[in-house]
């Protein structure tokens, strides 16, 4: 498999300060695994690593639409009020 600059980035879909920070509302479901995992770390390696080789790197935040709280397919941190949710 070649990969080239040209044509391949990275993309981080979504990043949360409420899963991703102890200041966020998620923290006290999710803390514990974004620790252990070092997943706070992790994606600034991999932000760094990009950069210093020369890849774009994206991040596509999320959005929340004032219909998305009535979806029906909603997971479990996502049964909270609109003006909830922090970017």
């Amino acid at each position: 498999m070649e990969i080239s600059k040209t044509d391949t980035a990275v993309v981080f879909i979504d990043p949360q300060n409420d899963v991703l920070s102890p200041k966020g509302v998620n923290w006290g479901a999710v803390g514990a695994s974004v620790t252990e995992n070092k997943t706070v770390e992790n994606m600034e390696r991999i932000f760094k690593t990009a950069k210093a080789s020369g890849y774009a790197v994206f991040i596509s935040p999320h959005y929340f639409y004032p219909t998305d709280s009535g979806w029906a397919f909603n997971g479990p941190l996502d049964y909270f009020p609109a003006q909830n949710c922090r970017a």
